[in-house]
């Protein structure tokens, strides 16, 4: 199936460039607008839309609420698509903060091992979406896409793990997503991830296209 991994719309703490983690603001106006703009794009998406899930995070629950409205289908909020818990890190300033301690920055952004005081490790962040996808696998939904509200953080650690271990270009852009393929693996049935695209605009989400099995007649 394929996975649309799709990025809250702007908070007040997006404005600002801060930390959000374990925050809970809700969409500012000038999200919601434009999240109302993306739910047209993904609603006028040809393909087969058959779920919707999401962060039970403000935010993200916002999100998919006006995004599940425009595709017909009612979001179901999962706690493992929560935001990294930054713990002393939530709703500072990413400037100041990447200023003042560059290598803890670093380690933030590129060691999935690192936890930030009174928060968690990216390799928690990156267990908690492999049971989502596990779940997913478990009880599959009709081949289709499959979108999914999260956070950039949770992003950010699922495409370190699709790189192994490295630290994403960028992140996705909020109102944005990424798209993977899910499948499982053959020998161990565990959630298998390939990246289908990066920070892409709504209007540009690539088509899901089933895999076409040989005959073997």
């Amino acid at each position: 199936m394929r996975l649309v991994l799709f990025r809250h719309g702007e908070t007040t703490l997006n404005g600002e460039d801060r930390f959000q983690g374990q925050c809970d603001p809700p969409l500012s106006a000038a999200g919601e607008a434009r999240i109302q703009q993306a739910a047209r794009a993904v609603a006028a998406r040809p393909g087969h839309w058959t779920g919707v899930y999401c962060s039970p995070q403000q935010r993200a629950v916002q999100t998919a609420a006006i995004l599940g409205a425009a595709l017909g289908l009612g979001p179901l909020p999962d706690e493992n698509l929560r935001e990294r818990h930054l713990g002393e890190i939530d709703g500072l300033s990413r400037r100041v903060f990447a200023a003042e301690h560059p290598g803890r920055m670093r380690r933030l952004v590129a060691q999935l091992d690192y936890r930030p005081p009174g928060g968690e490790t990216g390799a928690s962040v990156r267990r908690r979406f492999t049971d989502f996808a596990d779940r997913l696998l478990s009880t599959p939904p009709p081949p289709g896409d499959v979108l999914v509200v999260t956070h950039g953080g949770v992003l950010n650690v699922v495409r370190r793990h699709l790189l192994a271990g490295q630290a994403p270009p960028g992140m996705v852009g909020t109102g944005r997503a990424a798209v993977v393929d899910l499948d499982a693996s053959p020998d161990d049935r565990r959630p298998r991830l390939s990246l289908a695209a990066w920070d892409v605009v709504p209007g540009d989400l690539p088509l899901y296209r089933p895999l076409q099995r040989r005959s073997t007649a």
